[in-house]
């Protein structure tokens, strides 16, 4: 190449030899000498025995639950899919419906099994989409897909050495010099990886600093009510606010300890210079904001109305349904403290109450349905249960924010649009706790989506609805006596609108409406949009019925009930399908034969010829 004219004459001597270490023998002649060195000095990940692996795929919408919207629990596993940038522990919370005979794998046409004698073993995960690499502790008991790939089936120590070297600077920037956004299995086995001396401890200790706060996070299978705890141990929100910033202050100035002790381990066992040092930090200033905690990200934890009520409230709701037992939560211990980080997991979180309709102070828990009133009364009560001396700071921190907890959750832009964003997980929009409501808003019935039953919607009618019905229409008939015309109107108007509530019930309970929770949250609500006010939920509730009419979802239990004729005439040409909904003798498609393969012999023509 010729010089420009003015610019300085630059001239490298590159031992060509040292190609030949390089991903794939690249010819890296824009590769500084640290990065050709760390090719050169260690054997790769592949070459130690080990190896990253892709894993199945599956249809997401139709096959992956987050952990809340499981129905039939032997039908499902848990899954590990990657995610959001974070490093050492991703928190559980995805579930893959992948319980099916044979012949539904082989059938569906967008489902590919692969390494089958991997899955379910512990090891290492990682996403493999991202600009940088972000590598996660994987418990025994996952299936691994195409998106969250493995490295399993390693001794624990292995596995620990392993995520405290790809969580490094070094690692990721090593693996960017030949990889784009997307990290295949082959990628990675190619990056060196150099068998150093680390303390295991330490790194457990990274990893625990992660999976202990996810014992706040109800959104996750680790979920222990940590907050719940706190309540019982506070004198109101503030002071619950002040114990949670100084907690997480502290965790996160360790966690960035440790993190910032790997990366040194790994500088100094590659020989990095004051030049490879600069580049080092450069690259380091890019990457993503890892937080400590899921709940540090939807809040900068400023004020009480962030993130400590309405998520606390949403503890509460849930012991309110019958959904976490306030038993367990009692207990000061906390369970998974000092337990095998690799242990497997339940479905639920160990504190998901499997008796239902107990009994907490007079009151009744456990019912799928409630009015706005009855739900603030059991928080209330449930409230005044954990900490009676403090329930009547904490009314008042409530009623100074929301004007009063019925008018919180009266609000759909209140407590129901925090649930929704929370519950917003895994590109699944899955809130479980539904505000069913009038025209205007101004009566409500909560329902629970795990304990939805076909019977459901007419108990509602009945025992909710006919009675307020009957109720305001004594009212209107002794205001027409009376004749104060402003108030009369405004009950006219209010029982015009519960006949249309009960109308709308009564036309969806008809279809027939079949709840089956295995289709997930988003398919069993879209019936119900036009009682949903939350914009966003009618919208998207609303979206997926119209998909649901055109049969889109026909592989939907919901779908079968209520278009029987539409599903079976797919099912005679679907097997999977079929399958999925019990109808294999239906189908016209049978499962495939599998035939032994045959040793490839030498033919007896080639045979002279070879000879």
């Amino acid at each position: 190449m010729q010089q420009r004219q003015g610019e300085p004459c630059s001239i490298r001597m590159i031992d060509s030899s040292k190609f030949s270490k390089l991903p794939n023998s690249v010819i890296g002649v824009h590769f500084e000498k640290f990065e050709l060195d760390s090719f050169n000095t260690y054997e790769t990940i592949q070459k130690t025995g080990i190896a990253a692996r892709k894993g199945n795929d599956f249809v997401s919408f139709e096959h992956y639950r987050n952990y809340w919207e499981i129905g039939n629990v032997s039908i499902y596993r848990l899954m590990y899919n990657g995610g959001v940038y974070s490093c050492f522990y991703k928190p559980t919370s995805s579930a893959v419906k992948n319980q099916f005979p044979a012949p539904y794998y082989k059938s569906h046409k967008s489902i590919n099994l692969r390494n089958a004698d991997y899955h379910y073993e512990s090891g290492v995960g990682y996403g493999k989409f991202g600009d940088y690499l972000d590598a996660h502790l994987l418990r025994k008991g996952m299936m691994f897909t195409s998106e969250g790939l493995a490295i399993s089936k390693i001794p624990n120590e292995k596995a620990i050495s392993l995520l405290s070297y790809l969580n490094s600077n070094i690692a990721r920037y090593l693996l960017n010099l030949f990889s784009g956004l997307h990290k295949q299995a082959g990628y990675v086995n190619l990056l060196p990886f150099p068998i150093i001396k680390i303390d295991l401890n330490k790194i457990i200790e990274i990893i625990k600093v992660k999976r202990d706060l996810c014992f706040f996070d109800e959104t996750v299978i680790e979920y222990r009510a940590e907050l719940i705890k706190l309540l019982n141990s506070t004198s109101s929100f503030s002071s619950m606010l002040d114990k949670l910033r100084k907690l997480f202050d502290e965790e996160q100035k360790k966690y960035q300890n440790y993190i910032g002790e790997n990366n040194n381990l790994y500088e100094q066992a590659f020989g990095i210079d004051k030049k490879a040092k600069i580049k080092l930090i450069a690259f380091s200033e890019k990457l993503p904001h890892d937080p400590i905690s899921e709940l540090i990200s939807v809040t900068t934890l400023k004020s009480v109305d962030e993130m400590v009520i309405p998520e606390t409230l949403m503890n509460i709701v849930g012991i309110a349904f019958g959904r976490w037992d306030l038993d367990k939560i009692s207990d000061n211990n906390k369970p998974g403290k000092s337990d095998d980080i690799f242990s497997e997991l339940g479905l639920f979180p160990d504190i998901y109450i499997i008796e239902k309709n107990k009994v907490l102070n007079d009151i009744s828990v456990g019912k799928e349905y409630v009015t706005n009133e009855e739900l603030s009364h059991k928080c209330r009560t449930i409230l005044r249960e954990i900490n009676p001396d403090a329930f009547q700071n904490f009314q008042s921190e409530i009623d100074e924010l929301f004007d009063s907890l019925p008018s919180y959750f009266l609000n759909y832009n209140g407590y129901f649009a925090y649930h929704l964003n929370r519950y917003t997980k895994n590109r699944r929009v899955s809130p479980i706790y539904w505000p069913l409501a009038t025209k205007s808003n101004s009566y409500i019935i909560w329902v629970y989506y795990p304990e939805l039953t076909e019977n459901t919607l007419f108990s509602i009618i009945n025992e909710l609805i006919d009675p307020q019905i009957n109720m305001i229409s004594d009212e209107v008939d002794v205001l027409k006596l009376n004749n104060p015309s402003k108030e009369l109107n405004t009950q006219k108007e209010f029982l015009a609108e519960l006949q249309d509530f009960k109308e709308e019930l009564l036309q969806i309970a008809k279809l027939p409406y079949r709840p089956n929770q295995d289709d997930g949250v988003l398919i069993t609500a879209a019936p119900l949009h036009n009682l949903f006010r939350h914009t966003k939920w009618k919208k998207d509730t609303e979206d997926c019925w119209k998909q649901l009419q055109k049969g889109e979802y026909d592989w939907a239990h919901l779908a079968y009930s209520i278009w029987p004729d539409r599903v079976k005439e797919k099912c005679k040409k679907d097997l999977s399908m079929a399958i999925a909904h019990d109808l294999e003798d239906i189908c016209e498609v049978k499962p495939k034969e599998t035939k032994p393969r045959e040793k490839k012999g030498v033919k007896v023509d080639k045979q002279g010829k070879l000879l």
